[in-house]
């Protein structure tokens, strides 16, 4: 269980570049915007092979990183 854990935040990292924290707004900080979350949002779905319901995808849940993990 704890791999599986491990491979998202290294996807997420990957996916930014660099070690963000759980708790950093991203949007705030500058490292996401509505045209990298629609990025984000393929790269999801292409590595869980499923769609991401339409109803998560809102600024809340693309805000932080915990949040984001939670859509895997």
């Amino acid at each position: 269980m704890k791999n599986k854990e491990e491979d998202k935040i290294k996807f997420i990292q990957k996916f930014f570049g660099t070690k963000i924290k759980f708790d950093e707004d991203l949007f705030a900080s500058g490292r996401l915007d509505s045209l990298k979350v629609v990025e984000l949002i393929s790269l999801i779905e292409k590595k869980t092979k499923k769609k991401i319901n339409p109803k998560k995808i809102n600024q809340k849940t693309f805000s932080k990183v915990q949040n984001i993990l939670k859509l895997f």
